[in-house]
């Protein structure tokens, strides 16, 4: 990419996964996409993601969320795809919680 130059979507993605794995800000990045990039860089951001381990998948798993979250939040016809991602969120919070509440011995059965 050329400085100054227009953002394209695979390094728009790119950028997107260097934000997941190292913890990064993404809001930047985020806001000087165009909006009819949005889609686009959502889509291969999520089958980027899928392609990992099922074990990098549930390490990154919150912070890849909260990613497509602030995604579908700039765009006007997916907010509601932005509400069920933070409800995802709020029930995958809720159960990892009450996971940490099991003993070693009970979590081996579920």
């Amino acid at each position: 990419c050329v400085v100054g130059g227009p953002l394209t979507v695979p390094y728009a993605c790119t950028l997107l996964e260097y934000c997941l794995v190292t913890g990064l800000d993404c809001w930047d990045l985020l806001v000087s996409l165009r909006p009819s990039m949005m889609d686009s860089v959502s889509e291969r951001f999520i089958d980027s993601f899928n392609r990992q381990l099922p074990a990098v998948q549930q390490f990154y798993y919150i912070q890849f969320l909260s990613i497509r979250t602030l995604l579908y939040r700039l765009t006007i016809n997916n907010q509601s795809r932005a509400n069920d991602l933070t409800s995802l969120m709020m029930l995958h919070s809720v159960a990892t919680a009450f996971k940490s509440l099991l003993r070693p011995s009970d979590m081996s059965e579920s």
